[in-house]
């Protein structure tokens, strides 16, 4: 896969995680000739005591210019991000922003870098509050600059960047230079006094900043009359100015007083005016450079077939023509809006068949130097199809990892139609549409692909785009809720021939942890739903061994939720193996998704190096740069959660400061561990109504969103509280909730692994179950379920009568699957074993149940049950 690179200052490169035009980052350098404007620096002033600074006008009244003028002359702490329709994609524009913050706050690196590998259940809430957070220690003011918000058009982003105003704390504050105001509400901030507002009316030359910009450009002293003329035409219009000039330079003034007309009119007249003074080779070389969205002398010379591009280029700047630099070593530049614009028009008019080939030159002179993404615009208005559509497919894999669906739809909307029914193509489509959570559309897309498969010629590449249209229906169901249909799916994937060469899935290196712990506690384990996740991971496991794909980026994920499952199931030896595993293959794809849950797994098993396994991955953390990141949080989580159990207590409150709990409005599902780890602190601290409160907090959002493993936590946290405030009723209730929800969904460890004592708990449980008094309360479970659970916590009797006979996890799931009437074969199939395998089974549980057959079994079970 080839990365993306993108240019430095001098025109090096760099690779693919540091993508981004750095160009966009400088402030807009001033032109040759510029007026100081004192009185707009004072009105300035007020953003520093403002949330929001909105400056807005046409284009042409120098909005950018001023604003950075005002950045320099203050000192300001500013961070300033040049927008475009690539920015329209909502982690692009994040992720720009964090790495222009990064100059500021060496901290933000720690969230650029964990926004390399966006997860399917990626939310922009998360990023921004994230953010938010960590702005909050920012030291200083700080004023962050978007300049061309009007470019932005995606509805996501203006949530997004309403939600950062909504919380922004105090020290920072936010610019948007704009041609119109942003399309979100903006009304409380106007009634809280909250918005500093800087229109056409402050911005507009007065007479004495056009008397002097004039005199700097012309050297000569404007008459009364000019100065008139000037302000009538163009009422203080500084683009209209800037042309009058020009004209006065090249001996055309007289034409401008026998002209009327709006702003535009003037512009396109005194442009044509100038542009039509100017040397034919220096015409030729405009309107040819027109169509670059940025550009350079090599270029600039490829596109033109010169070799003097940069001495024309330094010319153009100190005639002070519409040349914007965009660095401070002169290397990248870009004409004005309304210049560019008026150039291509002329371009269009004169040379309408070099205007295809000069894009097709400067798509070439971009894929030569590393620039595919940029390549691909150009390639698309040459209108060579077959390029672009190469181009997109090679660095779709980069795109889809950064979640640039925005730019991608763009971009795939320009292909003709017989492009986009390509298969290949409606898969890229398709993947896109479910990075965006556009989940409704995405069953639509598959029906396509299908369709389009059944015309084609069925050859091996038909085959490998029809099993990775199988990966992306078992995404979809998993994304959906549709389990069932996800293990079948997955079984039909796991029994066909072997294809060696599924690359577009597997290349793409999503993240399938949206920061979550475990990783089988969110969708990758179906919300929790044990039973189903061991079905799924153990087809998951055939699928991989199957095809070969120990050594691949999802395999690193299934590595990790295995173990995760095997550990729950108190399988500590194949857990641990499942973790090395998934250890050593997202460390080689930098999967810190697979990472982070895999080394909890190891640490939880060896006990006694806990703390140092979790240091040592916090140390990796700061290697790639995820110091910073809601892994290292999640880490940290985990310490404190050790700790506690430890009975120690020195670095809590400074977790506590940094987590900021309070601020929280809802609870998001990656943060679900981080408040257990809190109530159990507080439980720790007595502070029981607190710990109550959260808990209850936690409960309601788990049910309403099916989380299971949440529930069943919370329920068991509940029940300690309940239990040590002396409300033995209530305790026993939570706790029966618990074991209810644990049986049905397949659970053990949980019981043993809440980081607390949980042996006085089920005594109680067991004195009030012996004396069958409240039974009203007590769900059953049957008594081998709970037998196993007792034996995980550390309260099973040795001396009794039962213990011979107790049944292993696995030989309940088969017992609860005979007593529903499946057959061999059925049970088989449910829990993905061979037949020969469930009938051992079978002779295990009528041995220890000292039952002839199934009927007697299910008899007893049932007895052992009332």
């Amino acid at each position: 896969m080839n990365n993306h690179l993108s240019t430095v200052d001098n025109g090096e490169s760099f690779p693919n995680r540091n993508f981004l035009l750095t160009t966009k980052f400088h402030l807009p350098y001033p032109p040759v000739h510029h007026v100081v404007r004192d009185r707009l620096y004072k009105t300035f002033e007020q953003t520093l005591h403002c949330k929001l600074t909105l400056v807005t006008a046409p284009p042409g009244y120098g909005k950018s210019t001023i604003v950075s003028e005002w950045v320099r002359h203050q000192s300001i702490s500013a961070c300033w991000v040049s927008l475009d329709e690539g920015d329209n994609d909502v982690l692009r524009f994040w992720t720009y922003l964090l790495t222009s913050l990064v100059n500021v706050d060496p901290r933000m690196k720690g969230i650029h870098e964990s926004l390399s590998q966006p997860t399917l259940m990626f939310s922009p809430e998360q990023l921004v509050t994230h953010l938010i957070n960590m702005l909050i220690d920012t030291p200083g003011k700080l004023v962050i600059i978007f300049d061309d918000y009007h470019q932005i058009e995606n509805p996501v982003v203006h949530q997004s960047v309403s939600l950062l105003l909504q919380y922004l704390p105090n020290h920072i504050h936010i610019c948007l230079i704009s041609r119109n105001e942003p399309p979100f509400p903006i009304g409380a901030l106007r009634a809280k006094g909250q918005i500093n507002e800087i229109s056409i009316q402050e911005l507009k030359f007065t007479k004495e900043e056009t008397s002097s910009y004039w005199s700097q450009q012309t050297g000569l002293q404007p008459t009364e009359s000019i100065l008139q003329l000037l302000a009538d035409l163009t009422e203080g219009w500084i683009a209209g100015i800037q042309l009058a000039s020009l004209s006065e330079r090249s001996g055309q003034m007289g034409t401008l007083s026998q002209f009327n007309g709006s702003h535009r009119y003037i512009v396109d007249y005194l442009m044509e005016e100038v542009f039509q003074r100017l040397p034919d080779e220096l015409k030729l070389f405009l309107m040819k450079t027109s169509i670059l969205h940025r550009m350079n002398s090599q270029l600039c010379d490829m596109v033109t077939n010169r070799t003097d591009s940069r001495e024309i280029l330094m010319k153009i700047e100190q005639s002070n023509f519409f040349l914007i630099p965009l660095d401070s070593q002169l290397y990248w530049y870009r004409y004005h809006h309304l210049f560019a614009d008026f150039l291509t028009t002329h371009l269009k008019k004169e040379m309408p068949n070099e205007y295809k080939s000069l894009h097709q030159k400067a798509c070439h002179w971009f894929i030569q130097h590393g620039h595919k993404e940029e390549a691909i615009q150009y390639a698309l208005t040459a209108e060579n199809y077959e390029l672009a559509t190469d181009l997109i497919l090679g660095i779709v894999s980069n795109l889809l990892r950064r979640r640039e669906v925005t730019t991608l739809q763009k971009w795939l909307r320009q292909l003709p139609s017989s492009f986009i029914e390509r298969p290949d193509i409606l898969i890229v489509l398709t993947w896109a549409e479910m990075l965006a959570g556009k989940y409704e559309n995405v069953n639509l897309f598959l029906g396509k692909i299908n369709s389009a498969l059944q015309r084609e010629l069925q050859d091996e590449r038909i085959i490998r785009l029809k099993e990775e249209v199988g990966v992306l229906e078992n995404f979809n169901a998993l994304l959906m809720g549709d389990y069932e249909l996800a293990i079948k799916l997955l079984m039909e994937l796991a029994g066909r021939q072997t294809m060696p060469d599924v690359k577009i899935w597997l290349d793409y290196g999503i993240e399938l942890n949206a920061g979550e712990l475990p990783l089988i506690r969110g969708f990758y384990g179906m919300n929790g739903r044990m039973n189903l996740t061991y079905q799924f991971h153990q087809l998951y496991d055939v699928f991989i061994e199957k095809n070969h794909y120990h050594e691949t980026a999802y395999a690193a994920y299934q590595r990790a939720a295995f173990s995760e499952i095997h550990y729950e199931k108190n399988h500590d030896d194949l857990a641990l193996k499942h973790a090395e595993t998934s250890i050593r293959l997202a460390k080689s794809f930098r999967l810190v998704g697979a990472y982070i849950p895999a080394i909890i797994i190891k640490a939880k098993i060896n006990q006694n190096e806990a703390i140092e396994i979790l240091h040592l991955a916090k140390a990796y953390l700061t290697e790639l740069n995820l110091q910073s990141s809601y892994w290292s949080q999640l880490l940290s989580a985990q310490i404190i959660q050790f700790e506690l159990a430890r009975g120690e207590m020195k670095r809590v409150d400074k977790w506590v400061a940094t987590c900021r709990f309070q601020e929280l409005a809802e609870i998001p599902p990656n943060r679900e561990f981080e408040i257990l780890v809190y109530i159990l602190l507080l439980m720790k601290e007595k502070k029981y109504g607190q710990a109550e409160h959260w808990a209850l907090r936690l409960l309601n959002q788990a049910e309403k969103s099916g989380r299971i493993m949440t529930r069943i936590e919370t329920h068991l946290y509940l029940a300690e509280v309940f239990r040590r405030i002396d409300n033995s009723f209530e305790s026993i209730n939570q706790l029966t909730q618990a074991l209810k929800l644990g049986e049905e969904y397949g659970y053990l460890r949980i019981f043993s692994d809440v980081s607390f004592d949980s042996k006085p708990l089920f005594k109680q449980y067991l004195q009030v179950k012996n004396k069958r008094s409240q039974l009203d309360i007590i769900t059953v479970v049957s008594k081998e379920y709970l037998a196993s659970v007792l034996q995980v916590v550390g309260l099973y009797d040795k001396n009794d009568e039962s213990k011979g006979h107790t049944l292993t996890t696995r030989e309940l799931e088969v017992l609860q699957l005979l007593s529903k009437g499946l057959s061999n074969k059925e049970i088989a199939a449910k829990l993905v074993l061979s037949e020969g395998t469930v009938k051992i089974h079978l002779n295990r549980i009528y041995s220890k149940l000292g039952a002839k057959g199934r009927v007697e079994a299910i008899q007893k079970m049932n007895k052992m049950n009332d």
